[in-house]
């Protein structure tokens, strides 16, 4: 497959439709200019009362979702709608594609948990909320939520020193550049070659000191 067309209505949210399609079609080129009557096209609308997202193959339409806009789910932003009703089609429309963190994307995805854990949600609530709306499976959103609660911990940490500003916004980034495979899209992984374990070794060795 050489390349996947991408349609966005009512929003510019490239990157996110780019991004959820990509768990489908890895190391595909994306164009964004037209509708095709080959392959496949996606398609993301932002409508009044909701989010769709469609997946057309050769012209024809083989999946819609529809997620409604939920007073009770504060917790969803119109962005994060829009990426899981596209997620929805394209996992109705795409068979055999393994998806352990569902349609939680990003280099971040810690970020939005913290969030949620500011806004009073419970660690019981927001794992269910990545395993039954975002479709983690359970071992990740567990590790999602330890890895935020970590981060506050760290971050009340560096705060707790004198001469630190407690209101200060922090994010904190440690990338661990050893993936087996290289994504399209990501400029962290050293090299899509087989690393030599000592390095990484050490690497992680240095992280725990």
């Amino acid at each position: 497959m050489n390349k996947i067309h991408c349609l966005l209505f009512g929003h510019r949210h490239v990157n996110e439709v780019q991004t959820i399609a990509q768990i489908f079609f890895p190391n595909t080129k994306f164009s964004f200019e037209a509708f095709s009557h080959e392959g496949y096209t996606v398609q993301s609308r932002l409508e009044g009362d909701g989010c769709s997202g469609e997946v057309f193959r050769d012209g024809v339409r083989v999946a819609r979702a529809f997620i409604p806009f939920q007073p009770s789910k504060p917790y969803f932003s119109e962005k994060r709608l829009l990426m899981l009703s596209l997620f929805e089609a394209l996992r109705t429309a795409v068979a055999g594609i393994c998806a352990p963190w569902g349609a939680l994307t990003g280099i971040r995805p810690s970020k939005l948990i913290r969030a949620w854990l500011a806004e009073g949600l419970s660690e019981r609530e927001i794992t269910a909320i990545l395993t039954d709306e975002i479709h983690c499976r359970r071992d990740k959103a567990e590790l999602a939520l330890e890895v935020a609660k970590a981060e506050i911990k760290l971050t009340g940490r560096i705060f707790a020193k004198p001469g630190t500003a407690p209101n200060l916004p922090l994010g904190l980034y440690i990338s661990v550049p050893f993936c087996p495979t290289r994504c399209a899209y990501c400029s962290f992984n050293l090299s899509n070659q087989k690393n030599d374990r000592r390095l990484y070794e050490a690497y992680l060795s240095a992280l725990e000191v």
